[in-house]
C-alpha cells in the first residue's frame, strides 16, 4: 500500500496541470505493485520536486524506461537546479542544454551521448557512463567509466600509468552510440580527439574480457615477452582461438559493428624493466 505521504501527493495532483491520460500514465508509473513503481514512490516520497521532473519529460513525450527511472529523475532534478534543461532536436532525440542554450548532451537510443566533455564539480550521479559537472561555470559531461567489475589489482594494471585510458575509451560501459561517434568523427568517449578517426572504433564486451586481455598481454606472458621494444614502448598482440571474442567494434566512418577476437595492448617503460600499461583495446 502506498505510504500516507504518496497518498497525499497524488490527492494534490488531481488540482494540478495533470490531464486525465497525464494521470492515467503518472499512476501506472508509480504503481507500487511492481519493484519500478516502487521505487519511483520511495523517491517521490523523499523529494516531492521529482514529479515537476516526471511532468517535464512526460510532456516530451520521453520514454517510460528513462522517465520512469527514479534515479534517472533525480539526476534531471539536480540538473534543472543547476539551469540544465531538456528539449526535443530537429532529429527527434531528447537534447540537454545549458541556461544560454548551448548543447550539452543528448540522448541516443536511451543513452548519453556528451557534445561537451570537461572535468568538474559534481552534478547529481554518474549515468550511462557520464556525469554532469560544473568546469568553471560551464555545464559538461564528464566519462565515469563503470569500475564496479574490478578489483583494487585489476584497477592498479589498468590506471597506474599517468596517461592510461582503457576503461575510459574502451570500457565495456562505452556506449554504442560513443563509438559510433567516435567512428566518424574521432572523438573519443572521453572527449579526446587527436583530429583524426581511427581506423576502427572498440570496446570490451565486459569486465571479464578486460582481465582476460591482461592476463593474456602483461608481463610475463609469452606475448609479452616475445613483443619488441620500441622507443620504450611495447605493443602486444593476443587473439583468442577458442571461438570467444574480446569485443567488438565500428570501422572509420562505419555504423555496423564487427565482433574482435584480437587485443591490442600498449605498455610504456616507465623505469628500466617496469612497464605500465597505457592503453588496451579490442583489435581487427
Amino acid at each position: 500500500m502506498m505510504r500516507l505521504l504518496f497518498i497525499l501527493f497524488l490527492s494534490l495532483l488531481t488540482f494540478s496541470s495533470f490531464g486525465q491520460c497525464q494521470w492515467d500514465r503518472f499512476k501506472k508509473a508509480t504503481d507500487d505493485t511492481t519493484p519500478e513503481g516502487r521505487e519511483l514512490t520511495d523517491a517521490i516520497n523523499e523529494n516531492p520536486d521529482l514529479i515537476d521532473q516526471w511532468e517535464e519529460l512526460d510532456n516530451l513525450d520521453v520514454e517510460d524506461a528513462l522517465k520512469n527511472d527514479a534515479e534517472f529523475l533525480k539526476n534531471v532534478n539536480k540538473w534543472d537546479e543547476s539551469g540544465a534543461k531538456f528539449s526535443r532536436n530537429v532529429d527527434g532525440n531528447l537534447e540537454l542544454t545549458d541556461v544560454n542554450g548551448s548543447k550539452i548532451a543528448e540522448i541516443k537510443n536511451g543513452k548519453i551521448l556528451p557534445e561537451k566533455y570537461g572535468y568538474g564539480t559534481p552534478i547529481g550521479e554518474p549515468k550511462n557512463g557520464y556525469q554532469l559537472v560544473d568546469d568553471a561555470g560551464e555545464l559538461k559531461m564528464k566519462r565515469t567509466p563503470d569500475v564496479s567489475g574490478y578489483d583494487a589489482d585489476d584497477l592498479k594494471k589498468l590506471t597506474e600509468h599517468p596517461d592510461a585510458h582503457v576503461l575510459e575509451r574502451h570500457g565495456h560501459d562505452v556506449t554504442d552510440e560513443a563509438l559510433i561517434k567516435r567512428a566518424n568523427t574521432g572523438t573519443a568517449p572521453d572527449g579526446n580527439n587527436p583530429g583524426f578517426k581511427p581506423p576502427y572504433a572498440s570496446k570490451f564486451e565486459s569486465p571479464d574480457q578486460v582481465k582476460k586481455a591482461l592476463n593474456n598481454t602483461g608481463p610475463g606472458t609469452a606475448a609479452f615477452k616475445n613483443a619488441p621494444i620500441n622507443n620504450g614502448t611495447k605493443i602486444v598482440y593476443h587473439t583468442l582461438t577458442n571461438g570467444a571474442t574480446y569485443g567488438k567494434g565500428v570501422p572509420k566512418d562505419g555504423s555496423s559493428f564487427l565482433q574482435s577476437t584480437k587485443v591490442r595492448a600498449v605498455y610504456r617503460e616507465i623505469t628500466p624493466g617496469n612497464f605500465q600499461l597505457l592503453t588496451m583495446f579490442p583489435d581487427f
